[in-house]
């Protein structure tokens, strides 16, 4: 079973409003609601591909109740730890000529939130698959992540890693599966700024040499770089589209890569996979369906 970890989920209010004016009122041509949180966003775009996974996360008041609602409309399966205090926050994404985003800080987890996130996570079973996305809420140690994997060792768990930052590091030293940074994280995490193809996979190899088996580097319009655990360094470019709405395609790009990998186990088709679904995302409104993903391969 493939599982996903959504330690700060949201609830994503989407406005759209073609050109944004600071200082005065602007009226919406759009607004909708989606659900919110990168692990989420995985699980449902894995759901897309026909990937069946299971959606671990924590929740609180009308606000969290009401996303598992929106989870459970889109047949996503879900596993709750119901937080005592405060409400999951609402994110707002504002959509126009540019896109801008107003995310709130979340809850922070308590000591019951963090003992049965961590039993929920020792209970997987060798032959799982455990995604690891997003910032780690208040109340959560930097090392948090690290410390889940460290439980999963003997069960031979592929662990996959996308976040950032010291949470990011620690992870490091037990061996992921796969990590996904962007250039951008990259570049601040070794305080360097990338001026080619060489120093990008130098970068990349480095997080290797730190423990990550595969590391794929999602670089927006330009595609993709990943460095294999047999040491192959393979690119992608992204097809081109309009742009609608970047958020979710590093997500979408997780869960193409993940769900390609396990069905035929080609890094090649993969990373094609990946880049193809985290553009299929970035061209819609929503997240990538599997119609849209095989769209773009068919006008590759």
């Amino acid at each position: 079973m493939i599982y996903t970890l959504t330690l700060n989920p949201s609830l994503d209010y989407i406005m759209e409003v073609p050109v944004l004016q600071k200082g005065t009122m602007n009226r919406c041509e759009n607004t909708y609601l989606l659900p919110g949180g990168k692990g989420i966003n995985v699980s449902m775009v894995l759901h897309n591909l026909g990937m069946e996974n299971t959606a671990i996360l924590t929740i609180g008041g009308f606000t969290g109740e009401k996303l598992l609602q929106m989870l459970e409309d889109g047949d996503i399966k879900y596993d709750p730890i119901r937080l005592k205090n405060g409400d999951t926050r609402i994110n707002v994404k504002v959509l126009g000529r540019e896109e801008t985003e107003l995310n709130a800080k979340g809850i922070t987890l308590d000591n019951y939130a963090i003992d049965e996130l961590s039993k929920k996570i020792t209970a997987l079973k060798e032959g799982d698959v455990l995604i690891l996305s997003g910032s780690l809420p208040k109340g959560v140690e930097s090392d948090f992540y690290a410390r889940l994997m460290s439980s999963l060792k003997e069960k031979k768990v592929k662990v996959v890693v996308d976040t950032n930052g010291q949470a990011f590091l620690q992870t490091l030293s037990c061996e992921p599966f796969l990590v996904k940074p962007n250039q951008k994280e990259l570049e601040e995490m070794f305080h360097t700024q990338v001026e080619n193809k060489e120093e990008l996979v130098s970068l990349a190899s480095r997080v290797q040499k730190m423990g990550a088996k595969n590391v794929l580097v999602s670089l927006g319009a330009a595609g993709a770089l990943l460095v294999t655990e047999d040491e192959q360094v393979r690119w992608q470019m992204a097809p081109h589209g309009k742009v609608q709405n970047s958020i979710g395609a590093g997500d979408s790009m997780v869960a193409g890569f993940l769900a390609s990998y396990l069905k035929n186990g080609d890094y090649q088709e993969a990373l094609l996979q990946g880049v193809l679904s985290g553009s299929a995302s970035t061209f819609s409104k929503k997240l990538a369906t599997k119609e849209e993903i095989d769209a773009l391969r068919k006008n590759l």
